[in-house]
Parts: C-alpha cells; structure tokens; sequence
C-alpha cells in the first residue's frame, strides 16, 4: 500500500543515540499527533520511520549498551520529533515474538476489565522517577496498518502486547504513561484488577 517495504526500512547505517529521544516535558509529546494521508510516504517520513526502527532494533538485539542508549521495547513517531501517527512494536514474551509497525492505530473498543503492569511501566521520553501501577484497559481493540505484514489489521490484543499498544497510542494522542497513575495511592490494585508481569 505504501511506497516503502519493510525490508527498506531495516537497510540502514543509522546509529542510534540519546539524541534521538525527545524527552518530557519537551511539547512535542503533549501534542495529539496527525493521521497519514494517503500512500505517498516522503523522504523525511521513511527517515524517521527508518529511526524508530533502527533504534528498537538495536535494543532487541541486546546492542542498546554498543550505542549507550537506554534500551526499550517499542517507540512513538512523536518521540523522535515526528507529529505523525505510527508506532513501531518488537519484543518477546514468553517465547512469543511481538512485531509490529503500525501506520495510523486507533483504538476502537476496550474492556471494561482493568489490568496492570507489574512492577510498572517506563518511558524512553521520561526521565523522572514516576513510580506506580498504571491503570489499563485488559484489553483492546486496535484498526491499523501494519508496515510488516502489509495488511491492515482489526484485531482484539490482551496481556502485555495489549499493555504496550495502550503505551504507545497513549503517546500519539499526547499522553504519558504516568498520566494513568493514581497520584494519591500510586500503588493501589482493586482485587478485580489483573496483575500482568512478576
């Protein structure tokens, strides 16, 4: 669908660096970023695509300490100062590989049950020690355009890949994850909530 592959977008000298990462309270991050129109990515579109993936990858393959960056699973396009809506997923759980470049995710639906990260989640964009369990939906239905396996997919996610995806759209609609917090009782768990993790 777009003018660029995947495979495009993986060949690349890029050398991931701090730099790269905008970091609250930067207002690029509070900024509700833009759908991408139509099939026509630009030169300055596939560099920051070729960025967030070259930068997740890195971490993937245990070479983040190689580049002296912090490590992290997934990355937003409006971390690495790009106002458009994409997010790019890849890490495993329990043997199961999570690999994903979304091109304009949205959430469409959510449970009603509650689920949480154990011990708590962290940001590549946050800095600041913002302990607490942040409060997500078990699970969600995502619309997207998925760049790797170049379909557009309409699917229900639960468990941690439910938890990232939450993450990341959170960013493109100008949230952090520390905005799910409770400020009052960072720690507070309803036995009705699901524990994911340790």
């Amino acid at each position: 669908m777009y003018n660029i592959k995947f495979l495009d977008l993986l060949n690349s000298n890029l050398k991931p660096n701090p730099q790269w990462i905008f970091k609250d309270p930067h207002p690029i991050l509070r900024e509700v970023t833009q759908d991408i129109e139509g099939n026509e990515l630009s030169k300055d579109d596939i560099y920051y695509l070729k960025k967030m993936v070259r930068y997740i990858d890195v971490c993937y393959h245990n070479q983040a300490k190689k580049y002296k960056i912090r490590s992290g699973i997934a990355i937003a396009a409006n971390q690495v100062g790009w106002n458009k809506r994409a997010t790019y997923i890849h890490f495993n759980d329990e043997a199961k590989e999570h690999h994903y470049l979304l091109i304009n995710p949205h959430i469409i639906k959510r449970s009603s049950e509650i689920a949480y990260l154990n011990p708590g989640e962290g940001c590549l964009s946050v800095d600041d020690d913002r302990s607490g369990y942040v409060i997500r939906n078990k699970k969600v239905h995502v619309k997207a355009y998925d760049l790797i396996s170049e379909q557009f997919i309409d699917q229900e996610f639960s468990g941690i890949i439910a938890i990232c995806i939450q993450h990341e759209i959170g960013h493109l609609d100008a949230g952090l994850y520390y905005d799910n917090i409770n400020q009052q009782q960072p720690f507070y768990a309803d036995p009705s909530w699901t524990k994911i993790g340790r």
